[in-house]
């Protein structure tokens, strides 16, 4: 008589056609739970699905468990928005090649993402952290960050509150994102990174950015900066030299010190090569735009609205005389982006005009 067998005795590759009939997550979950044998035949049959795994509240916290026993080898990121302690330890446990973990921290949730980066204390593996912080979270959850030595890259989002300073003890950060929910909160940003020596780029949303420092001490450089992204600022306190500044964007800011845009660009000008800048009120005129581009000689791309540049033939024609002087042809051209259609239409028939057709590829922004 012919041994009697089930589904257990089947090899991978067939329950992993099994699996494939499966429309729903959670039927597979609820097969995967019944033996041991077809979780590790589940794991099989995910491969890397998993590799980014998000912990919502769209499905049971329970069907997570079993996500993170079979598969939590392969998860390199990880949203965490929701979670409970026994979680916490399954993620410690199982996750042992995670490089990316993205919180969101309510008051009462700050003690789970306390005790996860307890658990994964020391971790090599994690170079990039995301949180999402809402009111009354305290500044310290933030304090285990250090214990992540590898760590690289942290994207930080909050209402309001002090907590962001505690950013400046994550010394060995090189990409930087500060973005506050609050409409234009004043944070002494420059402080936060003046202890960042390793900072490579930094992005910074709807901040008032403040003086950071005494009102008659120098600024202190930022040797290592190489791309600066500020996006609906308030610009109040002039800004420090980047030395090693490729890449400038300015997107829908104001700032209240009068020149102090075109001082920035020009401190960097050895090194700029990229330009975006929309800001109010606008920070050139006819001579300062000749200006920047004649010291900026790497700069090879250039977007600003150019509200208040008069175009006219003559000056058309100085445009095209200095970007010669740079460097540029028409088989490489410096590339225009401007706001104004009409505008830009006009300068490309002065510069078809001009000693050298071509020299500019211009392109007109496009608003969604």
């Amino acid at each position: 008589m012919e041994t009697q067998r089930n589904i257990t005795d089947l090899p991978l590759e067939v329950l992993d056609l099994i699996f494939n009939n499966f429309d729903i997550r959670m039927d597979k979950i609820q097969l995967a739970q019944a033996h041991e044998y077809l979780g590790e035949a589940f794991a099989y049959h995910s491969r890397d699905t998993y590799k980014r795994m998000s912990i919502c509240s769209f499905s049971p916290l329970n069907s997570y468990a079993l996500l993170l026993k079979t598969c939590g080898s392969t998860v390199r990121e990880l949203s965490y928005d929701v979670g409970n302690v026994d979680l916490g330890k399954l993620v410690g446990k199982y996750c042992h090649h995670l490089e990316s973990i993205d919180f969101h921290v309510t008051a009462s949730s700050a003690h789970l993402m306390e005790s996860l980066i307890l658990l994964l204390k020391g971790r090599d593996s994690i170079k990039s952290i995301g949180i999402n912080m809402e009111r009354d979270v305290p500044g310290t959850v933030l304090q285990g960050l250090t214990e992540f030595p590898q760590l690289r890259n942290l994207d930080f989002r909050q209402t309001a509150g002090d907590a962001v300073y505690e950013i400046r003890n994550l010394i060995n950060l090189e990409e930087l994102k500060i973005q506050s929910k609050w409409y234009h909160e004043q944070v002494n940003i420059f402080e936060i990174c003046a202890p960042l020596k390793k900072l490579r780029c930094l992005t910074v949303f709807n901040i008032n950015i403040l003086s950071h420092g005494e009102e008659d001490a120098p600024l202190m450089p930022y040797t290592a900066l190489e791309e600066l992204t500020l996006q609906q600022c308030l610009l109040s306190a002039e800004l420090p030299h980047f030395p090693k500044l490729t890449s400038m964007k300015l997107a829908s800011c104001d700032c209240n010190i009068k020149n102090m845009v075109c001082a920035t660009i020009l401190k960097s000008a050895n090194s700029l090569e990229d330009l975006d800048i929309d800001c109010n009120p606008s920070p050139f005129d006819g001579d300062s735009f000749l200006e920047v581009l004649r010291a900026c000689k790497k700069l090879r791309e250039f977007c600003e609205p150019i509200r208040k540049v008069p175009i006219y033939r003559a000056y058309v024609f100085k445009i095209v005389e200095i970007l010669q002087e740079n460097g540029w042809t028409p088989e490489n051209p410096f590339t225009l982006w401007v706001f104004d259609r009409p505008k830009m239409k006009w300068i490309k028939r002065l510069v078809a005009q001009s000693s050298c057709p071509g020299i500019i590829d211009l392109n007109v922004v496009k608003f969604n």
